[in-house]
């Protein structure tokens, strides 16, 4: 097997632009770093043998609730945590431009 190929500023701005991400000059030696670093592990990960796997544990069956019916919550007590909140919503940043 080939070892992958190296992270270079162009392979950064490739992965940058398909993954829509904008990463600042100041950063792309950083993160270049990073990426490598994560793809050197997987890269360790898909050199190690099949047979060197353990066998799954076997786990209890899970105790789930029984599933009843029971009455909504209030607005009141739904809202009680909210951090911010207006007409009886939940109000959150925009995370969709219109």
């Amino acid at each position: 097997m080939q070892p992958p190929p190296p992270i270079d500023r162009n392979e950064l701005q490739k992965l940058a632009e398909l993954a829509r991400l904008h990463v600042p000059a100041e950063r792309v030696a950083t993160v270049t770093q990073h990426l490598q670093r994560i793809v050197a592990a997987f890269d360790a990960l898909r050199s190690e043998k099949e047979e060197a796997t353990v066998p799954p544990v076997p786990v209890a069956p899970l105790r789930l609730r029984p599933d009843v019916a029971e009455p909504p919550l209030t607005t009141e007590v739904v809202l009680r945590n909210a951090p911010r909140q207006a007409a009886g919503m939940f109000v959150v940043p925009r995370v969709v431009d219109a």
